[in-house]
């Protein structure tokens, strides 16, 4: 019998079916000769073979020219094979089906899928549908954090249009948005603040919980009086029970327990990003600046994602942006470009309105959680209290360069650290660290933090809400000529210490003893401010 494979002729001899058929011969020097070796024949209704052959790619007389196949042929019909020492592709495999080669394993160990010219390991020209995770070097790629396929720039400039042209922030964010008012004291003067509702799962919609500042709701060692809202559903005002507000002091958030019922309007509050912005992101502030547009909207740009306030009274990590926000915007949530929260807006420079910021997702996502238990168990204790309480004020002054060279006694040294100014008695690095000493760094679970305001430092106060007890802490000691020293410390909470409310306030290092003479210190040092709007 004859048969063609790829436009060639051989013969074949056979005996009877089921048996080897061969042929007897060499391959010759001619371009597409083809040789029979072995061929199997069996009957199912179609006569199926499986064949060996040899053939000629190419004119000339050695194995560089030559390949073998293995295929299935039903019939007349060619079907998949798979062919060593393919044209183009010495030493290597190519696996195919009755249209042609389909996957080129080369020599040197790349596999080519819809090219037979593969230049990494898997090379792929068409479209690819896949189920599962992908790892690069044992991790998984995340393609929500924007730095894995994220590199892509078209992928980016793309993206980036889409959400610019067909997202309106506004439509989605509106309803989520609250101008407050509050008082202090009964018949005393008025505020103006701002916040949100959110959601941290669907089974708190009922309650209805209201993120703005903790300033809006407290003061030194009191709640307040009255405190005023907007029922997104009604548009009516809304007077909230004082018996509904919990609050962390120094991480300057409340949360408030309205009992607006969203169960039907999931759509309204807002929820909490998935990933932290980073530096140079977009950011949007919704609340009533000045108080003189309710719900206003400002867009701008993350300065700073992990903010270290120089001056040590803005105590929490912080973000740190530049987008337009003044008095009234207290509790102002700040967010993503899909309008995701990614901070709390809190406090600002005096005179900038361009300089503000306030805890960032980090935080957020320890405090919220805590404070929703609280609200939804109706608790008496209002405050958070089981976060860690350090009892420092420090800071990293202008004049600090000046004083490491002394301490030091170079011209080249590390730029690191925090410089002590007091510790409470009541604090857990009481009788370890003193005035003068520079705190270096913490170690927390095996991972070294160093502190200072330089990429890739942190701030002191990340202490605070971090998981464990005890760290390690390495500084450098005054009293014994600036020797560097590690020492364990074991941390204790507000509530386990017994930390009173004066020692969980804004913009309060939780080392002084009053209230207000930090506040008079702040304002004559720093020029931070809190931003509710008398």
């Amino acid at each position: 019998m004859f048969n063609t494979i790829n436009n060639a002729t051989y013969t074949n001899k056979y005996i009877t079916d089921g048996v080897i058929y061969n042929n007897i011969g060499n391959l010759t020097t001619s371009e597409n000769d083809i040789k029979m070796l072995y061929e199997f024949k069996s009957s199912n209704g179609n006569i199926n073979y499986l064949r060996m052959l040899q053939k000629r790619n190419n004119e000339g007389n050695d194995w560089t020219t030559a390949s073998t196949i293995i295929q299935n042929v039903t019939d007349i019909t060619e079907q998949g094979y798979i062919e060593f020492n393919p044209p183009n592709n010495a030493n290597g495999i190519s696996i195919g089906t009755s249209n042609g080669e389909s996957i080129s394993l080369h020599s040197n160990g790349n596999v080519g899928i819809g090219t037979n010219s593969p230049s990494q390991t898997l090379d792929i020209s068409g479209n690819i549908n896949f189920k599962g995770y992908l790892y690069n070097d044992g991790n998984i790629v995340n393609f929500n954090d924007g730095n894995s396929l994220l590199n892509d720039a078209t992928f980016i400039t793309n993206l980036y249009s889409k959400l610019e042209t067909e997202t309106n922030i506004y439509d989605i964010i509106q309803y989520g948005c609250s101008s407050v008012n509050f008082e202090f004291i009964a018949g005393g003067s008025t505020y103006t603040g701002s916040g949100s509702f959110i959601s941290l799962n669907d089974n708190d919609l009922q309650y209805g919980l209201f993120m703005t500042a903790a300033h809006c709701v407290m003061d030194n060692s009191f709640v307040v009086n009255k405190f005023v809202l907007t029922n997104p559903l009604t548009g009516h005002f809304v007077f909230i029970n004082n018996s509904d507000i919990y609050w962390d002091g120094i991480g300057d958030i409340a949360l408030i327990r309205t009992n607006i019922d969203f169960t039907a309007n999931a759509n309204i509050p807002l929820k909490l990003a998935t990933n932290s912005a980073i530096s140079g992101d977009k950011c949007i502030l919704c609340g009533n600046p000045l108080g003189v547009d309710n719900k206003s909207y400002s867009t701008g740009s993350v300065r700073d994602a992990t903010y270290y306030d120089a001056g040590g009274y803005q105590v929490p990590e912080t973000l740190f942006i530049d987008t337009p926000g003044t008095g009234g915007n207290s509790g102002s949530p700040v967010l993503n470009s899909i309008g995701e929260i990614i901070g709390i807006f809190t406090f600002g420079f005096t005179d900038y309105e361009t300089l503000g910021g306030g805890a960032n997702l980090s935080v957020l996502k320890i405090v919220l959680p805590a404070l929703k238990t609280l609200a939804i168990s109706n608790s008496v204790n209002k405050r958070f209290d089981t976060k860690f309480y350090l009892g420092l004020y420090y800071s990293t002054p202008s004049t600090f360069p000046f004083l490491l060279q002394s301490i030091y006694n170079l011209n080249d040294f590390p730029n690191q650290g925090a410089y002590i100014h007091t510790v409470n008695s009541t604090s857990p690095f009481n009788a370890i660290l003193n005035s003068g000493d520079i705190l270096l760094s913490a170690t927390i679970g095996g991972v070294e933090y160093p502190f200072g305001i330089t990429p890739g430092q942190f701030c002191p106060g990340m202490l605070i809400y971090q998981p464990t007890s005890t760290i390690n802490i390495k500084f450098l000691d005054a009293s014994q000529s600036y020797l560097e020293r590690n020492v364990d410390v074991t941390l204790i909470t507000y509530a386990a210490g017994n930390i009173p409310q004066v020692q969980d306030i804004p913009l309060s290092t939780a080392a002084a003893a009053s209230f207000k003479s930090e506040i008079n210190s702040i304002e004559s040092k720093s020029k931070l401010i809190l931003l509710h709007l008398l």
